[in-house]
């Protein structure tokens, strides 16, 4: 994750907090607080965050850098910081002139991405898909049990297997996952209740922005 901005402070709040020795972070993971510790966040986190890691932590010793496997870790942990992360990424299982189909999706409910976006980014080689690279639909339909986005515009050809979509959920939803970095979102996967929450698309970037909805300093920012 990048860290943006704090919606609630000129200077995005920080904070230094007792970590493993041996524990295994990186600079842009999601972390927790476990017994009093810096922790990195669970793929499917449900629980309060702390925030994002301001520094790598290999948890091995380094004559560059002894704070690398030391007992004290920078986090940025204000309740109100944006993070930014890379579009999730679905490829095309198959579709139509209207439909993107993807079946290696987590399983999400009917209309869990109405009123996002789309954006395509390639074309798969035989790919008879009328759109151009770059172009961005609007999701008018999600249907969960095939797992297919309905476009808001008509393609002169059809959507193709192989053919891949960047990903824009809806402004306020809390879909997919964490990667297994910690670092980005996921919708190959899908946490029962996530805790992040679309604030910000920035699609010509490539990126959408996240906060917590749940924070170990402020409980529900629902």
């Amino acid at each position: 994750m990048e860290i943006i901005k704090d919606k609630s402070a000129a200077i995005i709040p920080e904070g230094e907090y007792d970590v493993a020795a041996s524990a295994v972070l990186r600079r842009g993971q999601v972390v927790v607080l476990t017994n009093g510790k810096a922790a990195a966040a669970g793929a499917s986190q449900s629980g309060a965050i702390l925030g994002v890691c301001l520094e790598n932590h290999t948890g091995e010793a380094s004559l560059l850098d002894p704070r690398a496997d030391g007992t004290r870790v920078r986090v940025a942990d204000g309740p109100a910081t944006i993070y930014a992360c890379p579009a999730p990424v679905v490829t095309a299982t198959g579709g139509s002139t209207t439909t993107v189909v993807d079946t290696a999706l987590a399983a999400f409910a009917d209309d869990a991405f109405n009123t996002g976006k789309l954006k395509l980014v390639s074309h798969a080689a035989s790919s008879t898909n009328g759109g151009a690279p770059g172009t961005v639909y609007g999701i008018s339909d999600y249907a969960g049990s095939s797992k297919t986005f309905t476009l808001d515009q008509t393609l002169s050809g059809a959507v193709t297997a192989g053919d891949r979509y960047e990903v824009y959920p809806p402004i306020g939803a809390s879909l997919g996952a964490l990667d297994v970095d910690g670092e980005k979102l996921t919708l190959n996967t899908a946490a029962s209740d996530f805790v992040l929450k679309v604030v910000g698309h920035d699609v010509a970037r490539g990126r959408i922005y996240l906060m917590a909805k749940l924070h170990v300093y402020a409980g529900s920012a629902e």
